[in-house]
């Protein structure tokens, strides 16, 4: 396993989350160019829960920090295929225990069509 980098005129979002049952929840990530260059990246304390939270946390403060860039083209990468399949199926969203933060992430989805969710290992 290996960065790819993105096609000719996107860029790639890398985030993660994780969760310590002393410390709580954080989220991280990185935008980075098709040659790899670190554009920017992002650090994040977001309180208790559990690792899908985390993960949530972790693509939506990602999305907010491509779009306050004006990143607008951009693959984001996550390796929590249950956040993935969330925001892309969007099934059952508004019964979901996080169906506020999902709502939140899909409409500045909705609102970006040119950003594109990813699964990564």
């Amino acid at each position: 396993m290996r960065w790819e980098p993105p096609q000719p005129g996107l860029l790639k979002l890398n985030v993660d989350g994780s969760c310590n049952s002393r410390r709580g929840i954080g989220a991280g990530g990185l935008i980075q160019d098709g040659k790899g260059n670190w554009l920017v990246g992002f650090s994040s304390n977001d309180g208790q829960g559990d690792v899908l939270i985390a993960e949530l946390f972790a693509i939506y403060h990602g999305i907010i920090l491509l779009l306050q860039h004006e990143y607008s083209k951009a693959i984001i990468e996550s390796d929590s295929l249950e956040a993935i399949q969330l925001l892309t199926r969007r099934n059952e969203l508004e019964i979901h225990e996080y169906s506020s933060l999902l709502f939140r992430i899909t409409s500045l989805i909705d609102h970006a069509p040119d950003l594109v969710l990813h699964h990564i290992f």
